[in-house]
């Protein structure tokens, strides 16, 4: 099984394996993901905030959408949670394709003129290659993290979300890593998608206040992708550990209803079956 990177990253094609990448809109890296200390709203732009320094591969960003969006059309993102074997040994080629994109990528900034690509862009697409890394090891060793995927209207996944639910503890997000191509390493590559992101942390949500006792829902992000994740409703957590290169996060239960209310309309939560449909077999 391998995936056609020049097409659709998530069809399944019958030619040698291509690779993975990393985050943007905010990919909520976390310490996890090892990634280099750089500011997290440039490196994740599908998850970054409003539309600003979205440049990396994690995206976490606010949904941006060229025509106006009818009441009957679907929103330019969906997401899905993955409890089957199938469909997350799946999201593992998928992120393996990411992870050899984000190395062709980072290796083509070599061969471009000094003056087009910055250090920062450099660092930007070092760091797609470790997140995307991660997710691969992530979804192939730790079988007790819950998958998330965002994909858009042409059905190619934008980002995945890795998070812990553990009985006796308060829920944590793991990772999110996003497709490479949503971090621009120049004004002549594809428009990133936007809003990945932000729509897997509304999913997320939503289902931590569907359990019986739901309960705070925490995250230690790297500091650069603070910002967005204060954004989205997070807050400085008191019991959290931090350390020179993150920081711990809380999202208050009390606040998670006003909060989905913000966001989710943004993007719409679809079944395991639409997502197989969609994007596994399309």
């Amino acid at each position: 099984m391998s995936i056609n990177s020049q097409t659709n990253p998530l069809r399944v094609i019958n030619t040698p394996n291509i690779v993975p990448s990393i985050t943007s809109e905010p990919s909520p890296l976390c310490r996890a993901a090892q990634i280099p200390s750089i500011p997290l709203e440039q490196l994740f732009g599908s998850l970054s905030l409003h539309d600003q320094n979205a440049v990396f591969s994690e995206p976490l960003v606010k949904i941006k959408s060229t025509k106006k969006q009818s009441k009957n059309n679907a929103p330019p993102i969906q997401t899905a949670k993955i409890t089957k074997k199938v469909n997350r040994s799946f999201l593992h080629s998928v992120a393996e394709s990411w992870r050899d994109l984000a190395i062709k990528r980072e290796s083509a900034t070599f061969d471009e003129p000094v003056h087009t690509i910055s250090p920062a862009q450099r660092d930007m697409a070092e760091a797609s290659i470790h997140i995307t890394d991660a997710l691969t090891r992530h979804l192939d060793q730790n079988t007790s993290e819950v998958p998330y995927v965002a994909y858009d209207t042409t059905h190619q996944a934008q980002a995945v979300a890795l998070v812990s639910f553990p009985e006796d503890k308060t829920p944590s997000l793991s990772l999110i890593a996003t497709h490479p191509n949503n971090i621009m390493l120049s004004s002549n590559g594809a428009r990133p998608c936007r809003g990945a992101g932000t729509a897997l942390l509304s999913h997320i949500t939503h289902d931590i206040m569907k359990r019986e006792a739901f309960e705070d829902f925490s995250v230690e992000a790297l500091n650069g992708a603070v910002p967005f994740y204060k954004k989205f409703g997070f807050e400085n957590s008191r019991r959290g550990i931090s350390s020179p290169e993150t920081t711990a996060l809380v999202l208050p239960a009390r606040n998670m209803q006003r909060i989905l209310k913000k966001f989710e309309k943004q993007s719409r939560r679809v079944t395991e079956q639409q997502f197989e449909h969609d994007v596994r077999h399309s």
